[in-house]
Protein backbone atom coordinates (compact mmCIF):
# COMPACT_ATOMS: atom_id res chain seq x y z
CA UNK A 1 0.00 0.00 0.00
CA UNK A 2 2.84 2.39 0.84
CA UNK A 3 4.46 1.71 -2.55
CA UNK A 4 1.21 2.49 -4.36
CA UNK A 5 0.83 5.75 -2.43
CA UNK A 6 4.43 6.71 -3.19
CA UNK A 7 3.93 6.03 -6.92
CA UNK A 8 0.75 8.13 -6.94
CA UNK A 9 2.59 11.02 -5.28
CA UNK A 10 5.42 10.84 -7.83
CA UNK A 11 3.22 10.85 -10.95
CA UNK A 12 2.98 14.69 -11.22
CA UNK A 13 6.77 14.95 -10.92
CA UNK A 14 7.31 12.31 -13.59
CA UNK A 15 4.82 13.95 -15.96
CA UNK A 16 6.43 17.36 -15.51
CA UNK A 17 9.89 15.89 -16.21
CA UNK A 18 8.98 14.93 -19.77
CA UNK A 19 10.99 16.41 -22.62
CA UNK A 20 9.04 17.63 -25.64
CA UNK A 21 9.38 19.66 -28.82
CA UNK A 22 7.22 22.53 -30.02
CA UNK A 23 6.90 24.08 -33.46
CA UNK A 24 5.80 27.70 -33.19
CA UNK A 25 4.43 29.70 -36.12
CA UNK A 26 4.00 33.43 -35.79
CA UNK A 27 5.20 36.90 -36.73
CA UNK A 28 8.40 38.68 -35.84
CA UNK A 29 8.42 42.47 -35.51
CA UNK A 30 11.76 44.27 -35.42
CA UNK A 31 12.32 47.96 -34.91
CA UNK A 32 15.11 50.26 -33.82
CA UNK A 33 15.68 53.80 -32.62
CA UNK A 34 16.27 54.98 -36.21
CA UNK A 35 12.68 54.35 -37.31
CA UNK A 36 13.37 51.08 -39.15
CA UNK A 37 10.56 48.57 -38.75
CA UNK A 38 10.07 45.11 -40.27
CA UNK A 39 7.38 42.47 -39.83
CA UNK A 40 7.56 38.98 -41.28
CA UNK A 41 6.33 35.43 -40.59
CA UNK A 42 8.69 33.05 -38.81
CA UNK A 43 8.62 29.47 -37.57
CA UNK A 44 10.81 28.50 -34.62
CA UNK A 45 11.54 25.19 -32.93
CA UNK A 46 11.52 24.85 -29.15
CA UNK A 47 12.96 21.90 -27.22
CA UNK A 48 11.63 21.90 -23.64
CA UNK A 49 13.64 19.92 -21.09
CA UNK A 50 13.50 19.72 -17.32
CA UNK A 51 16.57 21.86 -16.56
CA UNK A 52 16.86 23.91 -19.77
CA UNK A 53 15.11 25.02 -22.93
CA UNK A 54 16.38 25.47 -26.46
CA UNK A 55 14.66 28.14 -28.55
CA UNK A 56 15.92 28.17 -32.11
CA UNK A 57 19.66 27.68 -31.80
CA UNK A 58 20.05 29.16 -28.28
CA UNK A 59 19.79 27.30 -24.96
CA UNK A 60 18.67 28.80 -21.65
CA UNK A 61 18.78 27.52 -18.07
CA UNK A 62 19.16 28.89 -14.55
CA UNK A 63 22.64 30.34 -14.71
CA UNK A 64 24.89 33.23 -13.70
CA UNK A 65 28.08 33.91 -15.64
CA UNK A 66 30.45 36.69 -14.64
CA UNK A 67 33.39 37.23 -16.98
CA UNK A 68 35.68 40.01 -18.15
CA UNK A 69 33.40 40.64 -21.15
CA UNK A 70 30.19 40.95 -19.14
CA UNK A 71 27.60 39.50 -16.80
CA UNK A 72 24.80 37.09 -17.80
CA UNK A 73 21.93 36.12 -15.54
CA UNK A 74 19.33 33.62 -16.78
CA UNK A 75 16.23 32.07 -15.24
CA UNK A 76 14.07 29.23 -16.59
CA UNK A 77 10.81 28.16 -14.96
CA UNK A 78 8.54 25.40 -16.25
CA UNK A 79 5.30 24.53 -14.50
CA UNK A 80 2.00 22.97 -15.55
CA UNK A 81 0.58 26.16 -17.10
CA UNK A 82 3.50 28.38 -18.12
CA UNK A 83 7.10 28.28 -19.30
CA UNK A 84 9.15 31.43 -18.74
CA UNK A 85 12.69 32.44 -19.62
CA UNK A 86 14.40 35.68 -18.62
CA UNK A 87 17.96 36.56 -19.49
CA UNK A 88 19.95 39.76 -18.95
CA UNK A 89 23.38 40.40 -20.42
CA UNK A 90 25.35 43.43 -19.28
CA UNK A 91 28.51 44.23 -21.20
CA UNK A 92 31.55 45.13 -19.15
CA UNK A 93 31.39 48.95 -19.34
CA UNK A 94 34.00 50.88 -21.33
CA UNK A 95 34.14 54.50 -22.44
CA UNK A 96 32.44 53.63 -25.72
CA UNK A 97 30.21 50.67 -24.78
CA UNK A 98 27.86 49.80 -21.93
CA UNK A 99 25.38 47.55 -23.69
CA UNK A 100 22.45 45.87 -22.01
CA UNK A 101 20.47 43.04 -23.60
CA UNK A 102 17.23 41.62 -22.16
CA UNK A 103 15.46 38.55 -23.50
CA UNK A 104 12.18 37.10 -22.23
CA UNK A 105 9.95 34.24 -23.31
CA UNK A 106 6.47 33.27 -22.14
CA UNK A 107 4.82 30.09 -23.42
CA UNK A 108 1.29 29.39 -22.22
CA UNK A 109 1.05 25.60 -22.07
CA UNK A 110 -2.76 25.72 -22.03
CA UNK A 111 -3.35 27.88 -25.15
CA UNK A 112 -0.01 27.26 -26.92
CA UNK A 113 0.65 30.99 -27.30
CA UNK A 114 4.27 32.17 -27.28
CA UNK A 115 5.66 35.67 -26.91
CA UNK A 116 9.34 36.56 -26.94
CA UNK A 117 10.93 39.96 -26.51
CA UNK A 118 14.54 40.91 -27.16
CA UNK A 119 15.82 44.41 -26.37
CA UNK A 120 19.30 45.74 -26.82
CA UNK A 121 20.43 49.20 -25.79
CA UNK A 122 23.76 50.94 -25.58
CA UNK A 123 23.57 54.47 -24.22
CA UNK A 124 27.34 54.95 -24.00
CA UNK A 125 28.05 54.88 -27.72
CA UNK A 126 28.55 58.20 -29.49
CA UNK A 127 25.22 57.54 -31.19
CA UNK A 128 22.68 56.01 -28.84
CA UNK A 129 21.58 52.53 -29.94
CA UNK A 130 18.28 50.73 -29.46
CA UNK A 131 16.91 47.53 -31.01
CA UNK A 132 13.68 45.69 -30.12
CA UNK A 133 12.35 42.39 -31.49
CA UNK A 134 8.98 40.88 -30.60
CA UNK A 135 7.82 37.44 -31.71
CA UNK A 136 4.24 36.26 -31.16
CA UNK A 137 2.79 32.99 -32.32
CA UNK A 138 1.12 29.71 -31.57
CA UNK A 139 2.97 26.50 -30.72
CA UNK A 140 2.01 22.91 -31.39
CA UNK A 141 3.58 19.88 -29.81
CA UNK A 142 5.64 18.01 -32.36
CA UNK A 143 5.48 14.25 -32.67
CA UNK A 144 8.84 12.54 -32.95
CA UNK A 145 12.18 14.18 -32.33
CA UNK A 146 13.27 16.45 -35.17
CA UNK A 147 15.75 18.57 -33.18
Amino acid sequence: MKKLLLILLLIPTLIQAEEFNLVCEGEKLTFDGYGNENKYPETIGVNVREESIKIGKYSYSNDVIDSSSGFIESSYIKDNDLITVNQTYSEAPTKKNCGLTNYSVNIDRITGMIKTEWRQTDICMDKKYFMHVIYEGKCKKQKGNAF
